[in-house]
């Protein structure tokens, strides 16, 4: 499958960080007219840029790190944008909840509600494993450590079986250059195909996530309905968010 070899590409390149066209024919054993259209895919996704007889890794301002060295940081923040995002998840829905470690942290605020709850974090599944009243679907694939987080081609198809009402995402960085990115790039075609099945859209993440960028774009700004952070984001963003329809929430301090 296509989809394949240009995840498969997109790996080769990051971990070689430049490479000739001809070297990836001779890799992937394809024509130089399909290496070039596979190249012009994966340049409209951001993560690599064309350069005089090759290509080169797109230089992001943040890395991926473990999951368990990223969920230390930002607690209290996590918390108390968690216990805001908790009220917008009601009973009988079916919500997709993402990777992060922030989203980790809505678990004991929804653990009561009847809900199903749809993911690809190996970390979320063990967290709802107790509470009974939660319909838990995890999605298959391959686990990746340093997301703690089932990734593939089957993964993403497996999503097109399902329809979330709610969707609850984490990001690596937010700028009004690179809109939503995320520092896993295996994490990409999940994250697009569930913005595609869901209308209802809520990304949680600190105010220092802002003005930062990742490997990877999976979303513009717009695309993003609900935004529900810890504090008051650079006024630009206020700007932007008001112009394009999006809602703010600003989690309070206590709850």
């Amino acid at each position: 499958m296509r989809q394949n070899r240009l995840t498969s590409i997109e790996q080769h390149i990051i971990k070689n960080q430049s490479i000739s066209l001809d070297e990836l024919c001779e890799t992937f054993q394809v024509s130089k007219n399909t290496i070039r259209r596979d190249i012009d895919a994966l340049v409209r996704k951001g993560s690599i840029q064309k350069v005089y007889g090759g290509v080169t890794a797109v230089n992001a301002s943040i890395t991926l790190t473990p999951f368990d060295q990223r969920n230390i940081h930002h607690v209290d923040a996590k918390e108390i944008i968690c216990k805001t995002t908790a009220n917008f998840i009601v009973d009988q829905d079916i919500v997709f909840i993402d990777s992060g470690t922030t989203c980790l942290q809505l678990i004991p605020y929804i653990k009561e509600k009847n809900i199903t709850i749809l993911t690809h974090s190996l970390s979320i599944a063990m967290a709802v494993i107790p509470y009974e009243n939660i319909n838990l679907i995890t999605l298959p694939g391959t686990l990746n450590r340093k997301t703690l987080s089932y990734t593939g081609v089957e993964t993403t198809e497996y999503l097109e079986r399902y329809n979330p009402n709610k969707a609850f995402m984490a990001c690596t960085g937010i700028s009004l250059k690179h809109g939503v990115s995320n520092a896993a790039t295996e994490e990409y075609a999940i994250k697009k195909k569930v913005l595609s099945l869901t209308e209802e859209t809520y990304l949680l993440a600190d105010v220092t996530k802002f003005d930062q960028s990742a490997i990877t774009t999976y979303a513009a700004l717009e695309q993003i309905k609900h935004y529900i952070i810890d504090e008051m984001p650079p006024e630009a963003y206020v700007d932007y968010f008001q112009q394009h329809g999006c809602t703010l929430h600003i989690a309070p301090k206590s709850l």
